[in-house]
């Protein structure tokens, strides 16, 4: 090691880096460069992360935080944290160490806890490197938990071309997510327990598209289809299906619109259609189509 350095640990040797070249090279490429000469071989299992960490200019942020008042600081130290874990797709435990090097470094940390290295994995995502491994029969790149689970952001994708990008707890979709089936059936919105669930849209392979609330993988609630034909439909949902004599709203490609009982094809039953000129006539219409008065 250059310089006579006798440390051990990863967050000592980030210290003395700082000690012997002053503080600002922890915002630049070269420390990098440095960590390796001082540590020898002993870095290079945290190269990815390292890397990330001066592309993702760690150290100019938290010198740019730390004169803020206490809660200012712990908010902005928190979401950077969190930032840094879920956009890199690190292990927690990692990331928060990283971040702690600098804070040592920086001396903004009094004592940092040794990495626990058991588990780690260098070259996974485990590690922090952005690839896949087998995890339940799938693949998995992402953030786990101390308890393997998979946690915070991640993405699944198997054989059949299905794919997961979102946020996980539990080892279950839970969160904020896209869903892309093997028929290019996409969902975009909220999940729980692997299920849509919340608020949410789903693009069908033939072009529908739905918007609204969703409930144990269905649409219910209310919601609103658009249709490949350009017209859309707003009703209340259940189980998937509109609600039977719960009144809806079918807008129509030619301005007008129709009020009444909805099914899946549009107006169903009496309606009322409200007409471009402002007249409103009633209607009796059968799975979308008028069927006469």
């Amino acid at each position: 090691m250059k310089n006579g350095c006798s440390c051990r640990t990863l967050h000592e040797l980030f210290r003395q880096i700082s000690m012997d070249f002053g503080e600002e090279t922890l915002t630049e490429s070269r420390l990098k460069g440095l960590l390796s000469d001082y540590g020898g071989t002993s870095v290079n299992k945290y190269s990815v992360v390292i890397t990330r960490s001066i592309s993702c200019q760690i150290g100019k942020k938290l010198l740019g935080i730390r004169e803020l008042d206490d809660s200012d600081y712990n908010l902005k130290l928190n979401n950077l944290r969190q930032a840094f874990q879920e956009e890199n797709f690190f292990r927690y435990d990692i990331a928060n160490y990283i971040i702690d090097c600098y804070l040592y470094a920086l001396e903004l940390l009094d004592e940092v806890d040794e990495f626990d290295e058991d588990g780690y994995q260098p070259g996974s995502a485990r590690a922090g490197e952005l690839s896949f491994v087998e995890h339940g029969g799938k693949e998995y790149c992402g953030s786990f938990s101390r308890e393997n689970d998979r946690s915070g952001f991640g993405v699944e994708r198997d054989s059949d071309y299905n794919y997961y990008a979102g946020e996980w707890k539990l080892d279950m979709k839970n969160g904020i997510g896209l869903g892309v089936d093997g028929r290019y059936g996409k969902y975009a919105g909220e999940w729980r327990f692997n299920r849509k669930s919340g608020v949410g849209v789903e693009i069908s392979p033939q072009g529908y598209k739905y918007a609204g609330e969703w409930k144990n993988g269905k649409a219910n609630g209310n919601g609103i289809v658009f249709f490949p034909n350009g017209e859309c439909m707003s009703a209340v949902f259940t189980n998937g299906i509109p609600k039977r004599n719960v009144l809806g709203i079918y807008y129509l490609k030619d301005g007008s619109y129709v009020m009444g009982s909805m099914t899946m094809d549009g107006p169903d039953g009496k309606c009322l259609h409200y007409l471009q000129n402002g007249e409103v006539t009633e209607e009796n219409w059968k799975n979308g189509k008028p069927s006469g008065y």
